[in-house]
């Protein structure tokens, strides 16, 4: 759940002036500078290096420079390990200068490392150690070029800030080795792109790299490509302050954060994964501050989230999964605080599992879409949460499956399904107080043991295909104040059983067929807004109650009108039926246009159980079986004709109901008097 602190970027003002003071600290006031005035050579030879025959010493300033065409390779073999201040490593010129680590067994050790100070430097190591103990630059100034290539066994040790194009441009390589950016006060720091001006890449095949933050373009662009080996950090950020950040995961490559992750912090951050596993024990954000875009595609591999995930917290999120696995342990927010804007989009064969609540759209806008792949939340996915929230989910493709659905719990709600599978134990629209929630159904499968459309709020359902299934009761209005609307036409919904409240009310187009194998209780005053004369219901148990809302205009038309009637009405075998009074108007009748029995006429009759009226319409074709004639019910009630007296009803006769019935069992039906 949403708790504990956020630690926003390092760089803090006393963490750059306790780096300084340290630097300081480390400079020796005998310090000399000295300069390699070879070409190829090794470091080793005194005759390289002016002053000529000294090298350098701990303390010393070493350049590596040139300012003409000719490219050198400086190769270190140094018997004995300087601590050395400064070493720059910059061709000025045409020509380029490397410092190569590859063959002898030699130990480098320096307080700051610049690789292209104003012009290009490089640097390649694939074994012995190098290890500074303040900062590395690749690409200092404006203009310049740093490249740093780490293979073998090599290990590089960096104790305080790396910087991978710090106003120039950086690219570091890493094949193989240890590269470790580790202080002992957890503020040390690996930076893509640092200033406005740098670029910085970092390409990771094999070894191992360990930080405590990376910073993938904080004010400039970082570019971080891991096709293997291992990064493991406390927090990452793409996109800082506010730079471009990508981070582009695959093959075996390995990403473990022990803290957050965030992509689009203050700027513009993208992850890309089809392969590898991204670990994070933390937390997850997309588009965090307000005006920042985080992205996420995820095509394969698997990324896990230890704690909440958060896509548009008060930026803009972005998250597009077309397979691989996504696990969130415990919460996923879509659209978090106000003016947080998130999406999600899931299709293919993608996995997303969520171990605990799911919000689409709390204070923000949220927009859930699914053509295809699985998702599951254990708890409660909430589509429009607070009053602020706005929620929209999607579904044409693949399965959806939640403990609860509230689609408008505060604020607005909308659910759309076109395709696919949803189940939940509960589902609500118009959850509370000043809430809207609407579902749309017009195809795939729904299913849920309990159904609330406005419960306290303002619900609507609207179907027009699919397969719809409520094991228990489906309750159109609920609780004070709650205002429930189903709408139905050219599908059927089954339920156990069906309870209208007073402010709410169902309608029935052709081919609507509300189907009830429980208790169908109509409690509604809202004739004016009932509108079910082209539907059917179907009532399919063996002991139900029906509660009625029409009044009893007699054996006249005028009763159709406004009065809760029905195109069709069907009892299956061995129905037993009590007719009950449903709502505070005196009196009550049911008003019926075809009418149809599975048993035999008299059978049934016996078993209908009321004191109020039938009614139906005698001279509508498909009637003709019960002859326009009046019966009478297991009760004071009749069963009677309106229209068409006279007409001698037809033992067996085949009819079909053209607004409702016809299709609702797949066969013909023959009933017997």
């Amino acid at each position: 759940m949403e708790s504990g602190k956020k630690r926003g970027l390092p760089g803090s003002l006393t963490i750059m002036i306790a780096c300084l003071l340290a630097a300081l600290w480390a400079s020796p006031a005998w310090a000399v500078d000295r300069y390699w005035i070879a070409d190829d050579g090794l470091w080793s030879d005194p005759a390289n290096w002016n002053p000529a025959g000294f090298l350098p010493q701990d303390g010393d300033n070493a350049y590596l420079t040139s300012d003409d065409g000719t490219s050198r390779t400086v190769t270190y073999d140094a018997a004995s390990y300087p601590l050395l201040h400064n070493l720059y490593i910059d061709a000025t010129g045409s020509g380029t200068m490397r410092l190569d680590m590859t063959t002898y067994v030699a130990g480098l050790f320096a307080d700051d490392e610049y690789v292209g100070y104003s012009g290009t430097g490089a640097f390649t190591q694939a074994r012995e150690t190098n290890s500074i103990t303040h900062n590395l630059y690749l690409g200092y100034e404006s203009g310049s070029s740093g490249t740093y290539d780490l293979s073998g066994t090599g290990e590089l040790s960096v104790g305080c800030y790396e910087y991978v194009g710090y106003h120039g441009t950086g690219a570091f390589t890493q094949s193989g080795g240890t590269h470790t950016v580790i202080d002992e006060y957890g503020y040390a720091y690996l930076a893509l792109g640092f200033g406005s001006e740098g670029h910085g890449t970092y390409e990771l095949s094999g070894g191992t790299l360990e930080a405590v933050t990376e910073l993938v373009g904080y004010w400039g662009t970082g570019e971080f490509i891991q096709t293997g080996g291992t990064n493991t950090l406390e927090n990452l950020y793409l996109g800082g302050n506010p730079g471009s950040g990508t981070y582009d995961l695959s093959g075996t490559g390995e990403l473990s954060v022990g803290g957050n992750e965030n992509i689009g912090y203050s700027g513009t951050g993208e992850f890309t994964q089809s392969g590898g596993t991204n670990s994070i024990t933390g937390r997850l954000y997309l588009g965090f501050h307000s005006g920042a875009s985080g992205t996420y595609d995820l095509s394969g591999g698997g990324l896990s989230v230890g704690e909440d995930e958060y896509i548009g917290y008060s930026g803009t999120g972005e998250f597009t999964q077309t397979g691989g696995t996504h696990t969130v342990t415990s919460t996923l927010w879509v659209g978090h605080s106000a003016g947080g804007h998130g999406t999600y989009e899931l299709s293919g064969t993608g996995e997303l599992s969520v171990g605990e609540d799911e919000f689409i759209g709390r204070e923000g806008t949220g927009t859930f879409t699914q053509t295809g792949g699985t998702h599951t939340v254990t708890s409660t996915l909430w589509v429009g949460h607070s009053a602020e929230g706005h929620g929209t989910y999607e579904l044409s493709g693949g399965t959806l499956e939640a403990e609860q659905e509230i689609v408008g719990h505060r604020g607005t709600g909308e659910f759309t399904q076109t395709g696919g599978a949803n189940s939940a134990v509960a589902l609500a629209v118009g959850h509370l107080s000043g809430s809207s929630g609407t579902y749309n159904l017009s195809g795939g499968t729904l299913e849920a043991v309990t159904e609330v459309v406005g419960y306290q709020g303002t619900g609507e359902f609207t179907q027009t295909g699919g397969t719809h299934t409520v094991t228990d009761t489906l309750y159109v209005g609920h609780s004070a104040g709650g205002t429930g609307t189903f709408n139905l036409t050219g599908a059927e919904v089954s339920a156990g059983s069906i309870n209208v409240a007073e402010t709410s009310y169902l309608t029935a187009g052709p081919g609507g067929v509300f189907s009830v194998s429980g208790d169908f209780i109509n409690n509604s005053l809202e004739a004016g807004l009932w509108d079910t004369d082209q539907g059917t219901l179907c009532l399919t148990g063996e002991i139900q109650e029906m509660a009625l809302a029409g009044a009893d205009m007699g054996a006249g038309l005028a009763g159709y009108a406004d009065n809760f009637a029905w195109g069709g009405f069907f009892l299956e075998s061995g129905v037993e039926l009590h007719i009950n009074d449903g709502n505070a108007v005196s009196g009550a009748a049911l008003y019926v246009g075809l009418i149809s029995f599975e048993d035999a006429l008299m059978d049934q009759l016996a078993r209908i159980f009321s004191e109020y009226n039938i009614y139906y319409n005698a001279s509508l074709l498909g009637n003709e079986w019960l002859g326009g004639l009046t019966y009478d019910l297991a009760g004071a009630g009749q069963l009677i004709g309106i229209g068409g007296g006279g007409q001698v009803p037809i033992p067996g006769a085949v009819w079909l109901l053209g607004s409702g019935l016809i299709g609702l069992l797949g066969l013909r039906r023959k009933f017997k008097v």
